[in-house]
């Protein structure tokens, strides 16, 4: 194309819109026009907005080849970008306003003629749908967060993620556990019946019995404590192996939790009268607040 005829094209985009091919007319504050390099929210201007809707490819926009929306087009192209239904509506209204023979037709023609998308566009598109959800990642709060690993069902991910970024969803867990330690602790002191030392009870004492019985009926506090007493690599140390054999840190395990059933029954204490025997039988002399005949029998 001639010199001449790039002059006479981009002197008529400056006249005339390039959707509607509506004439500018000059007011007192200038014309009523926008250009295609105004940024129309972030990280997109008019032009590339135009290219999102009408599905083209325009040349590049410059200073030199600056193209022009009158303003009834800009106002419908600023209403694409709100909410969607709104935005439907909108977009067909801008579509119908093309008229034969204008910029945008134009292009519009030789996209469909030639439907495979150039290079440049490519890297725009790519560009800015990253753009996009970079924006969109950054809007996203803890709660929503939170919500969407509820949604899929990853509730211990929603419980991390409260826990980490809230001081008040932080206390509110921690109420929560204690609620639950308090209520299994009242109702299992409550309903269990005592173990009173005997002969025949030691004889038969095993510890899988009792950290079973411990484990179902205070599954949060036995949680609590055994995550206390062990790390991610001797996990085991505390449970009651397959073939019966106790963990290194099995006794100390059930006697932490029998300590503290004991300060709230006094009736827990089959493991406090374990231990006043050995301290006996070792020769301790100091009162042990158990029956002389009960001693004796160990004896």
């Amino acid at each position: 194309m001639c010199k001449e005829s790039h002059v006479l094209i981009s002197t008529i985009m400056k006249t005339k819109c390039i959707n509607c091919g509506d004439g500018f007319l000059p007011k007192s504050k200038g014309y009523r026009r926008q250009s295609s390099q105004k940024q129309i929210n972030e990280g997109e201007n008019v032009g590339e907005a135009l290219e999102n809707i009408f599905d083209a490819t325009f040349s590049p926009f410059g200073k030199a080849t600056d193209k022009y929306l009158c303003h009834v087009c800009y106002g419908l192209l600023e209403k694409t970008r709100k909410k969607k239904k709104e935005s439907n509506v909108a977009e067909n209204e801008l579509m119908k306003r093309t008229v034969e023979g204008t910029y945008i037709s134009r292009k519009r023609k030789r996209c469909v003629n030639s439907p495979s998308s150039t290079p440049r566009r490519l890297k725009k598109s790519k560009d800015f749908k990253e753009h996009i959800l970079k924006k969109s990642a950054k809007k996203i709060t803890f709660v929503k967060k939170a919500v969407m690993a509820i949604q899929r069902h990853d509730y211990e991910s929603a419980v991390n993620i409260l826990f980490r970024s809230s001081v008040r969803a932080r206390r509110q867990v921690l109420n929560v556990v204690r609620n639950k330690v308090k209520k299994e602790v009242g109702n299992y002191v409550k309903n269990s019946e005592a173990k009173h030392l005997t002969k025949e009870t030691c004889e038969t004492f095993q510890w899988d019995s009792v950290i079973s019985e411990i484990n179902a009926n205070l599954p949060v506090l036995s949680l609590i404590i055994h995550s206390a007493l062990t790390t991610q690599r001797n996990s085991d140390i505390v449970d009651i192996q397959g073939d019966g054999t106790c963990g290194k840190l099995t006794p100390a395990y059930g006697t932490l939790m029998y300590m503290i059933l004991h300060l709230r029954r006094r009736k827990f204490n089959i493991i406090q009268g374990f231990n006043s025997i050995q301290m006996y039988k070792s020769g301790c002399s100091q009162n042990v607040r158990m029956n002389d005949s009960i001693v004796l029998e160990f004896l």
